[in-house]
């Protein structure tokens, strides 16, 4: 697919038309050979700039960010979805934004940051109710149900996978429905109605040797290693574990590799192969670090403290544990976990309440439809009496006629009024936003400020790696509060232009 569009940006007569073929074989790149890919993506981004098409560099920077992502640059990858979205929104073309909200939720998810990826993909499923491919929709309303298998909320995380397979059934896309079996296998595992949860993996697994996707068969192995954990089956949970592993490795997916390994470690640490466990272990704490995973990390040395324990080496395992303990406080895993339920609930409640607003406009609508009906049947009753009767029906026709268009005046006039109302409650949470942003932003800059000039100074590893977490957490919610700041003065109307002389569109990358 890559050389086909490569050669037809070859033979391409206009830079819109080359720059489109090559981000198109970025795009491609992005799972193959994602360092290749980047160039693309830059070679066709400094096209799009030139030209000064909004939309070409939007599909541009997706793209970049994509390639960035599956080689590991995980921060420059979500700066360069910003960008991506924000030039597609003022171009217009907002179900291509909805899809990069789905890829910048997907980033999030991959790291750990649950809460902000189900508002990422929630905003990209309100868009895609009005968009024309189906297809997209679907993906997004199965990572909705993946957020909540990642909550515990098994019950929610169904009632989204059922949508997206109805969707994906329809499109008869075998891999990705392949995918929304392998998302109900888990949450009936955890709702531990294990028969179900083996029939969905089955199906998983038909869907993806079917479509030769091997990649996410291996998702399928890693679910049956946990269903013959819940067994207590753990030779057949270790067996599947490996031929998961071994996919992951061949296909040199880093992040993978590491969660599949921190896994089949504490089967093989229950199944009592304590030194096998530990040298996985071993192998692939260096890992969490080179792909600044610090979840994972904090499960690995947790395990390591159990090893060395069960190894009598005490000193190692409160060395271990220690570090854990330390790790997981800088992560806030409990406070995030609390977070993530209140904000599935207040999604949820909201949603409903949309849904009964429509419900009983829809109601309205029918009701004074059914009064209308009863009207004409009284009418063609009463069709061969006397002229007086008829005129006498016709006169009562006329005033109920009357009375109904009157009724439905009103109850558009309350409508409006709840319309304004909801408007007005809309600006004062955007005046919120834009309050609490401006607040946060300066505690922020200092705080990412202070930790870069500390981290260009000497310290211990330990040290080191605390300011990184700082530094690494300022960036992205200075980055999250930029966005909520820009966008609430936008929706209030209230974004200003300042005029100036300048060459915009001159540099190598777009500013946003």
């Amino acid at each position: 697919m890559v050389s086909l569009y490569l050669k037809d940006y070859e033979k391409a007569t206009s830079d819109s038309s080359r720059c489109h073929f090559l981000w198109q074989a970025a795009f491609n790149s992005a799972y193959s050979d994602a360092q290749q890919g980047v160039e693309y993506a830059k070679q066709a981004l400094a096209i799009a700039t030139r030209i000064r098409n909004t939309k070409l560099i939007g599909d541009c920077e997706n793209s970049l960010a994509l390639c960035l992502e599956n080689a590991g640059q995980l921060d420059s990858a979500l700066v360069h979805y910003q960008k991506s979205l924000y030039a597609l929104k003022v171009s217009g073309y907002s179900c291509e934004a909805a899809g990069v909200h789905a890829n910048i939720g997907g980033l999030q998810k991959k790291l750990n940051d649950v809460k902000s990826a189900l508002i990422s993909f929630s905003e990209a499923e309100e868009i895609q109710k009005n968009c024309p491919d189906i297809g997209y929709h679907a993906s997004t309303l199965y990572s909705i149900g993946a957020c909540y298998n990642t909550l515990e909320n098994f019950t929610m995380a169904l009632q989204y996978f059922n949508q997206s397979l109805e969707i994906e059934k329809r499109v008869m896309n075998i891999s990705k429905q392949g995918n929304v079996h392998n998302g109900m296998a888990n949450a009936y595992l955890g709702l531990m109605d294990l028969e179900k949860a083996d029939s969905e993996y089955r199906n998983a697994e038909k869907c993806y040797i079917e479509s030769g996707n091997t990649y996410y068969l291996a998702y399928v192995y890693e679910g049956f290693a946990q269903l013959f954990d819940k067994l207590n089956l753990l030779d057949s949970a270790v067996y599947y574990c490996n031929e998961a592993l071994q996919i992951f490795d061949s296909l040199d997916v880093k992040f993978d590799v590491v969660y599949e390994s921190t896994l089949l470690a504490s089967y093989l640490i229950r199944n009592k192969q304590v030194n096998d466990a530990e040298e996985i272990l071993e192998r692939v704490l260096a890992l969490t670090y080179e792909e600044n995973l610090p979840y994972d990390r904090e499960k690995i040395l947790t395990l390591l403290s159990e090893t060395s324990h069960e190894r009598l080496d005490f000193k190692s395992a409160y060395s271990y544990f220690v570090a854990a303990t330390n790790l997981r406080d800088s992560l806030h895993l409990n406070d995030q976990k609390t977070e993530l339920a209140e904000l599935a609930g207040i999604y949820e409640t909201e949603k409903r309440d949309r849904q009964i607003e429509l419900e009983q406009a829809e109601n309205l609508k029918q009701k004074i439809e059914n009064e209308n009906q009863k009207q004409l049947k009284y009418f063609f009753m009463a069709g061969s009496g006397m002229l007086l009767i008829l005129a006498l029906v016709l006169l009562g026709r006329y005033r109920q006629k009357r009375r109904s268009s009157k009724l439905l005046t009103e109850k558009n006039e309350l409508i409006e009024k709840e319309k304004l109302r909801a408007e007005k409650s809309e600006k004062v949470k955007q005046q919120f936003l834009a309050n609490m942003s401006h607040e946060i932003r300066t505690p922020m800059n200092a705080i990412t400020g202070l930790s870069r000039l500390l981290m260009d100074r000497k310290h211990d590893t330990t040290t080191t790696e605390y300011l990184r977490a700082i530094h690494h957490s300022g960036e992205n919610l200075n980055v999250i509060l930029n966005d909520i700041l820009d966008l609430s003065k936008m929706e209030a109307g209230k974004l200003s232009i300042h005029k100036r002389p300048f060459h915009f569109f001159l540099h190598a990358t777009f500013p946003f």
